[in-house]
């Protein structure tokens, strides 16, 4: 009897391992997880946006994606997907300023400019925030602090197989490509019904 004991607890303890391990290794999952976000930490709906600075559509959404931060209660996880080494130094600039609690700043710039994505004209960008640390930021940069993590979201999007942007989960319903307002706003409230 003791044995038939001993086997059942083995095998609910090697099931409860399978079951953790899978959910650690599922990347929406980890992406759920991470503290990063714009909004507020208890909000029923969780918007998941993978973007990239440089990429027109993903320009071309962000007007949706702050109309929905302005209203609706949300948490907003934004994750890059970068595509070149401009890209790089636009999402470097975002996680720098993260760095210091001015994501939200540098995203909203970064977004909003229109030029070359070079290191010196992010450098200017973080210049136009006030409260955050310049030579904190530049030495950020210059060190590429942040770019393990920057690859980190890139791979967790190849993983979701996300293959053009933008790409949005709203509680873990997908979003392809430039989707209207109208469609975001339906689903949400539906989800809230």
């Amino acid at each position: 009897m003791k044995h038939w004991v001993a086997f059942v607890w083995t095998f609910f303890i090697i099931v409860f391992f399978i079951v953790a391990y899978s959910i650690s290794n599922d990347p929406y999952s980890q992406i759920i997880r991470d503290s990063e976000f714009i909004g507020s930490p208890n909000a029923s709906i969780i918007i998941v946006e993978f973007g990239d600075y440089l990429d027109p559509v993903s320009r071309q959404s962000e007007n949706n994606m702050k109309r929905l931060r302005m209203d609706y209660d949300v948490k907003f996880i934004y994750k890059h997907f970068v595509k070149s080494n401009e890209s790089i130094h636009a999402a470097m600039g975002a996680k720098c300023a993260q760095g210091q609690g001015f994501f939200e700043e540098m995203h909203t710039s970064l977004y909003s400019y229109s030029g070359d994505f070079t290191v010196h004209a992010i450098n200017n960008m973080a210049a136009e925030i006030g409260g955050l640390k310049l030579d904190k930021f530049e030495v950020c940069m210059d060190e590429g602090l942040f770019k393990f993590n920057i690859e980190r979201e890139t791979n967790l999007g190849e993983r979701l197989e996300v293959a053009f942007l933008p790409v949005v989960y709203i509680n873990e319903k997908r979003f392809e490509g430039l989707v209207d307002y109208s469609s975001y706003s339906s689903f949400i409230d539906n989800e809230n019904v």
